[in-house]
């Protein structure tokens, strides 16, 4: 990988009413933001970024990334990306003169790299931090701009043949189309590089992304809870629960558990290679026994975030009499890993990652003359 150091453009606290409002309305106000002071430049160089919650740490680098590396194929996706979003995206870019929120991107840990985070973070207090008491977390910011230093990462990363998109499609494909515009169509701004928060998969999680089904009315919903038990073998669970292990579903229906084991049919399916949970249930039951045809689109589904989880979707089917809802054991990162190297896309909303990273904590600007 092709990265560099860059000029950051973080909050300053102290001007800043609140950083959680800032956060979400980021998008709509950049420019009056900016406008009123509310943004310095940083120095040249990388940052390593920490995001600090109750019960996890977790550690990467902000720096730029050359966008020819996606185009040669080394910043691998596993999503298929919307025409719209991305018609939306060109022209947010344009707006806001700006890359809001680095992409992120993960790999295999580099014991080298996680060595040398490790020790700079333990010999240098963080050149500044946000803190966000609301949502239970804590940014921290090292700013590296010694020679030294940079140069260890920059040959770190050359020996990393690829890293893999975790969160940031549309904003992947829609700055690497702009790069290849031509230079009057990209309205003095620069796209020659992706901005990107580099997290090695030791330092993320990745939690289920789960399902609710809700049908028309109570009959309907009881009908299609007979074809799944009739199918399936659907066993109640004494204390509801996440799924245990891959191939385990968890089925909830009004506030109720239970589990649905999909290993024997996915072991004959997998014959042909790494099939994920999610396509089982796409396939298996949603298409099948609940005749979805497009589960992308079909607006009986929703979907219940990770960070959610059992008490999210306890709660929805409480909420909802007829609705049937499916937690999912999460996806692996080997899983992730070897659909992206087949060139092969995850079903939408296969993967949630945590820790997610807060719009306009951290900004890249793309205006040319801020790059001379």
């Amino acid at each position: 990988m092709r990265i560099q150091p860059l000029s950051l453009m973080t909050p300053r606290a102290n001007l800043v009413p609140s950083l959680r409002e800032l956060a979400i309305r980021v998008k709509d106000d950049i420019r009056s933001y900016v406008d009123q002071g509310w943004y310095q430049t940083l120095a040249e160089g990388i940052a390593i970024y920490q995001i600090k919650k109750a019960h996890h740490a977790h550690t990467g680098i902000l720096a730029l990334n050359d966008i020819r590396d996606f185009h040669l194929g080394k910043i691998k996706k596993h999503e298929k990306t919307l025409t719209r979003r991305e018609a939306e995206y060109h022209l947010l870019l344009q707006d806001w003169k700006a890359v809001i929120k680095p992409v992120l991107l993960t790999f295999p840990a580099q014991p080298a790299l996680s060595e040398w985070m490790q020790a700079y973070t333990a010999g240098h207090q963080p050149s500044f931090t946000l803190a966000v008491p609301e949502d239970g977390e804590e940014h921290l910011y090292w700013l590296v701009t010694e020679p030294s230093d940079l140069e260890k990462v920059r040959l770190i990363f050359a020996d990393i043949e690829a890293v893999y998109i975790a969160d940031g499609h549309h904003r992947t494909t829609t700055i690497a189309n702009f790069a290849q515009l031509p230079a009057e169509e990209r309205a003095d701004l620069d796209f020659s590089h992706l901005f990107a928060a580099f997290f090695p998969d030791d330092q993320l999680q990745i939690l289920g992304y789960h399902r609710l089904m809700t049908f028309a009315d109570e009959p309907e919903t009881e009908k299609h809870w007979e074809y799944l038990n009739t199918v399936f073998d659907v066993l109640p669970v004494d204390t509801p629960r996440l799924p245990a292990h891959r191939r385990e579903l968890m089925v909830v229906r009004g506030g109720q558990c239970f589990s649905l084991d999909l290993s024997a049919l996915g072991q004959e399916i997998e014959l042909l290679g790494p099939v994920l949970d999610t396509n089982l249930l796409n396939d298996l039951v949603f298409k099948r026994l609940f005749h979805v045809e497009e589960v992308r689109s079909d607006k009986r589904i929703t979907y219940i975030d990770g960070a959610s989880g059992l008490q999210g979707m306890l709660a929805a089917t409480e909420q909802t009499p007829n609705a049937i809802g499916f937690l999912m054991y999460p996806v692996s990162f080997g899983e992730l890993y070897a659909l992206s190297d087949r060139n092969e896309s995850l079903p939408p909303k296969s993967t949630w990652f945590e820790p997610r990273i807060k719009s306009g904590f951290a900004m890249y600007s793309l205006e040319v003359n801020d790059h001379v």
